[in-house]
């Protein structure tokens, strides 16, 4: 029997029919995928930064970027030099007919107030105006604190509540019309009360020696207290001259003088007869001197003179209910006044008047007569030449704004020592060996327009500067009357605008 071999129909079937899918369907799956790897290739070309299109986007992003950033940049480097010219970040004190800013970078190292005094003088506000001026550094206000540490000023450490930022530095263009005939009689008026005042000090320096009474070289204004040493050269000089008149009332012929030195009862010590006998030794030395000057030996030889050492008590001259009546200080003047050195004179006098020793304010006054007549003289020499003199100033001003005057007033009065060494520059003053003593120079109390002031005076009498307290919440540094006088109005002005 033949064995025919069986056919694997499912398999080859299986497999022609794969190969037959494939081969049927060979061209669509082929598009199919080749047309999805076309789709992501220009995909990823459409998102490279390599692409042409993404280049241009890139360079045009990148360039407004970098424009962005210069608009900034310069923005902020010039966006204050638009600013400083328009005004100030202070208001203004007071009215201001002209402003000015310095800018105090410019001006010349460590002389900041030189170089503001020079624009105060260069200035071209109208006679009789007021023009401010803002200090500035890098475009910027400067405010008080800061400013006076520019200025390296000694200014003492004070609460920054008591004085305020806002400050104003400024000059009064002030226009001064001298008429010398005007100014002649106003000194001569002036002339005539002080010599009026000095007549009323004398007359009551006057004492009329009558027989027996004693002139006294007393303690009170001749004397170190307790001692038989003059006070000083004057002292000693002017007792020669009180001596010289007191001899004048004496007629030799019948007289004698004696010459006693006395120590104060009341004031008991182991030294007063040590004391007494010091100042009759002295007495007599000073009144011999006057008499070798005064007289001939003829004349000398005349003379009689007796000294002695006593105690002397204010019971010799006043009762007991007198004393009581006295105050503690009267009572000191009067046992002052009685010990010393005294010289009698046992004889009728002629009763000549002579004048005891001055006291200090009578020095003073002497001293200004002599001041005003120097005055007189130098306005009759200016009458010679000329008549009318004009005379234009510009007065530089410093005018702070502070919370109260107690809070102020220690802290410029500690700083008055150095005051003058820090603002010298800014009223144009140098120093040299002619005004340095100003350095030293001690500040005065005064009154201008009606405001209290200290006030620094040259050797003439002249104010260099002062400080005035306009109020409680003003104070003025100013070298004039005139720009004083022009900053209290505009205080006063600017007060009735609020």
């Amino acid at each position: 029997m033949q064995i025919k071999p069986i056919k694997n129909s499912v398999t080859e079937t299986y497999s022609k029919d794969i190969v037959k899918i494939l081969e049927s369907n060979k061209d669509g799956l082929i598009q199919k995928i080749i047309h999805e790897e076309e789709q992501r290739e220009a995909e990823h070309k459409n998102t490279s930064p390599l692409s042409k299109k993404n280049r241009i986007f890139i360079f045009i992003g990148i360039f407004l970027l970098i424009l962005s950033f210069g608009g900034v940049f310069l923005y902020i480097t010039t966006s204050n030099d638009s600013t400083v010219e328009v005004a100030p970040q202070f208001t203004p004190i007071i009215f201001l007919d002209k402003t000015q800013i310095v800018e105090i970078t410019k001006l010349p190292k460590g002389k900041i107030l030189e170089g503001i005094w020079g624009e105060t003088q260069n200035t071209n506000v109208k006679i009789g105006g007021v023009e401010g001026i803002y200090a500035t550094e890098n475009n910027k206000i400067i405010g008080f604190k800061s400013f006076m540490t520019l200025l390296k000023s000694n200014l003492p450490e004070y609460n920054p509540a008591y004085i305020n930022e806002n400050f104003l530095l400024g000059v009064v263009n002030d226009n001064s019309f001298k008429n010398l005939d005007l100014r002649y009689k106003v000194v001569s008026d002036s002339l005539a009360s002080l010599e009026s005042n000095l007549e009323e000090m004398n007359l009551a320096r006057k004492t009329i020696l009558l027989e027996g009474e004693p002139l006294v070289l007393n303690n009170s204004s001749f004397f170190k207290t307790g001692t038989a040493e003059f006070v000083d050269v004057d002292a000693r000089s002017k007792a020669k001259t009180t001596i010289s008149e007191f001899l004048d009332t004496i007629d030799f012929a019948t007289s004698k003088v004696k010459v006693v030195g006395t120590y104060s009862v009341e004031r008991p010590t182991k030294k007063n007869n040590a004391i007494a006998e010091a100042r009759k030794k002295v007495g007599l030395e000073i009144l011999n001197e006057v008499l070798t000057e005064k007289y001939t030996e003829e004349e000398i030889a005349q003379i009689v003179i007796e000294a002695s050492a006593k105690g002397v008590s204010i019971n010799d001259t006043y009762s007991k209910e007198e004393i009581e009546l006295m105050t503690s200080e009267e009572v000191t003047q009067i046992i002052d006044q009685a010990q010393g050195i005294q010289y009698y004179v046992e004889a009728k006098t002629k009763g000549k008047t002579i004048l005891t020793a001055p006291t200090e304010e009578q020095k003073k006054l002497e001293q200004e007569i002599e001041d005003v007549k120097k005055e007189i003289k130098e306005i009759e020499d200016l009458k010679k030449s000329n008549t009318n003199i004009v005379v234009n100033t510009k007065d530089p001003f410093f005018l702070i704004k502070t919370r109260s005057f107690s809070d102020v007033f220690p802290v410029f009065r500690a700083w008055e020592d150095k005051m003058f060494t820090d603002l010298h520059g800014f009223f144009g003053i140098d120093i040299t060996p002619e005004t340095n003593y100003l350095l030293t120079k001690d500040w005065q109390d005064g009154i201008i327009q009606n405001k209290n002031a200290r006030i620094l005076y040259d050797k003439d009498g002249t104010i260099v500067f002062m400080y005035v307290f306009i109020d409680e919440n003003n104070v003025l540094i100013t070298n004039t009357e005139k720009a004083t006088e022009e900053i209290i109005l505009r205080i006063a002005s600017s007060k009735v605008r609020k």
